[in-house]
């Protein structure tokens, strides 16, 4: 069984205010509260013709400029990335996708060939060398012994392969960018967690007929026997056609064009 699927600085006084985010001295000044005089030997007032007032929690009014809408859009660790639960006998290994962009993730993904790396299962209705995002598939333990047909059961383990994005921490991506790939990475989790479960239930029920056999001998050619496994590969590509008839992030299916993707 070897096929895989894929400082705020704050100054305060009685009545004043001024805050000011990193280096307010090297144009990096977003958010000035109107209170105060000046920052950096300046006035903000050459900017009032483009700011927007707005009510401040410490009471006056604090001008937004278009500077602090894009400081706001730019990710300094939160919302943190997705990061993939524990699959019950299962490992979890990542191939890493870099990019500031969706277009680059994108290009990432498409250009990580899993189908190289691993061999991934054919699937009908999919064309063959296609692109995957992510696989999984299982693997069995080197050898067993064999006593009697009732207490051997062949060691499986599975195996999940995800994309891994470490984008800097320090404004380099916009957080809308962190969020579909938080959306996509559960999607894709989703999709993979499935494809174990289905090779969990059906190695159960090859393990539970192998039990049945009548001697060691059966149970050897039993999983020796290279067609042991189609039944499983075939669930799993069903898997995939229901998800082509009826495609949803939720179910593990990522819509043409949901989020960009």
């Amino acid at each position: 069984m070897a096929e895989f699927e894929g400082a705020l600085s704050r100054r305060t006084a009685p009545d004043r205010l001024r805050v000011a985010i990193l280096n307010t001295c090297a144009r990096l000044l977003i958010l000035v509260v109107m209170a105060t005089a000046t920052a950096c030997g300046s006035s903000p007032s050459g900017y009032r013709s483009s700011g927007t007032l707005i009510d401040s929690a410490y009471g006056g009014r604090v001008a937004i400029y278009p500077q602090a809408e894009i400081l706001r859009e730019r990710w300094f660790g939160s919302p943190a990335l997705f990061s993939p639960p524990a699959i019950a006998n299962t490992d979890i290994e990542f191939f890493t996708v870099t990019g500031t962009t969706q277009a680059e993730l994108i290009d990432g993904l498409n250009h990580s060939n899993l189908c190289t790396t691993y061999q991934c299962l054919p699937d009908p209705a999919a064309p063959a060398g296609g692109i995957a995002w992510a696989i999984g598939g299982g693997f069995s333990s080197p050898g067993y012994y064999c006593y009697s047909p009732a207490t051997t059961t062949p060691a499986f383990r599975f195996l999940v392969v995800l994309p891994r994005w470490s984008p800097t921490v320090y404004g380099g991506v916009k957080i809308p960018l962190v969020e579909k790939w938080n959306a996509l990475e559960q999607v894709i989790y989703t999709h993979e967690a499935t494809h174990v479960a289905i090779a969990a239930q059906d190695l159960a029920q090859l393990i539970d007929y192998s039990h049945n056999l009548a001697s060691c001998q059966a149970v050897i050619n039993f999983w020796a026997n290279p067609s042991v496994f189609d039944s499983l590969n075939a669930d799993q590509n069903a898997f995939h056609a229901r998800l082509r008839a009826d495609c949803r992030p939720e179910i593990g299916c990522i819509p043409p064009g949901w989020m960009g993707w």
